[in-house]
This record gives structure tokens, sequence and C-alpha cells, in this order.
């Protein structure tokens, strides 16, 4: 059942400890960046890129960032801003370095609604919270320009300063592959 609301994926990094865009990294002979768009088209009635300066070789509708060297914030405004335009309340974002996340945090992700006070909702596994992986209301759109048009850059302080809920998930859906390593580690965990 789709949600009425648009998944964004974070694959515009550079990607600098894996050495290579983590978006066309392959896991079990799939790319990260089809595995995310494959898992958000059953749940969400449109499924959009977050490429940075970056451009990938999918059907998906692809959003560049105005304001460069800003980071994942950067790109997250201009999921915000695009919802907006396009009349959505609430957008859901998911980075592309997540593979583990599960199929129904991905539900829940497209059809949880925030709480009337809460301007986002985030996953976390006991204390760790992943704040790229959520739904934000767009009303946050002109507050999180600010927040980059004074140089800051940092994700966690963003968030702190929000009123949100979390989405309670297991460890592994937080893992993020970051390095080969990772890959590796992942690839093996799965085979067991």
């Amino acid at each position: 059942m789709k949600s009425g609301r648009k998944l964004y994926i974070l694959c515009g990094g550079q990607s600098r400890r894996m050495g290579r865009d983590k978006a066309m990294v392959e896991l079990r002979g799939e790319r990260l960046l089809d595995r995310q768009i494959n898992k958000g088209e059953n749940y969400f009635d449109e499924v959009v890129l977050l490429c940075g300066q970056n451009s990938y070789p999918v059907e998906n509708r692809q959003l560049t960032d105005r304001v460069e060297n800003a980071g994942p914030l950067s790109g997250i405004l201009e999921a915000l801003k695009d919802g907006a335009e396009n009349s959505l309340k609430e957008i859901a974002i998911l980075p592309v370095d997540l593979p583990g996340i599960s199929e129904d945090t991905i539900q829940q992700l497209a059809l949880s609604k925030l709480n009337e006070s809460d301007q986002a909702l985030l996953i976390k596994s006991g204390e760790d919270l992943q704040p790229l992986a959520g739904v934000y209301s767009v009303d946050l759109a002109s507050e999180l320009e600010h927040f980059l048009k004074i140089g800051n850059r940092m994700v966690f302080a963003f968030v702190n300063g929000l009123e949100y809920s979390v989405i309670e998930v297991g460890q592994e859906e937080l893992k993020n592959l970051n390095q080969p390593d990772d890959v590796r580690w992942f690839e093996k965990r799965d085979m067991n």
C-alpha cells in the first residue's frame, strides 16, 4: 500500500572513506542505490534522489544541492523544499548507505504521521539515533536554510534543536557502510 508520501534518498556524498561513490557500491550483485530505491517503491508514491553534485543512471527524479559542501543537510533542505513545492506536509529521508534497514521500518516511515508537537520522526536503536533516516515536516525548510546560511553543517546540532519522536529499531538496521570493510562485514553477516 502506497502512502501518498515521497521518499528522498541521500546518495550524493563524497564517500571519501569508501574510496568511491557509495551509491554505486554493490552488495551481493545489487548497487546500494538500487537496493534502497526498490525498498522505497513498494511504499512511497515517488522515490527521489538527493544527489549532491552527482547524477545517477536511473529513471528516478534527481535533485542537486543548491548549497554546496554542506553535507547531508543540504540534501535534506532540497527534499524539504521539493516536498513543500508539491504540497506535502511531511517527507521521508533515507540514506543510501543503510542497507540493513528492514521492510517494516520502511513501511513505518511511509505510514507514520508526525505528532502535532513533533517536527520529525527518526529511527533509533538504544542510545544510537540515525537522523538521516526519518520523517520530517516540510515546515522546517526555512529553519534549516537559516541554519546552513550561518555556516552550520552538523546534522546532530540541527536535530538536537528539534522536537521529535523515534521509531525503535534493531542495532543492525543502523549499520552504515562507510568503508570497504563494512561491505565485507555486511556480506559475511548475511551469509550466516
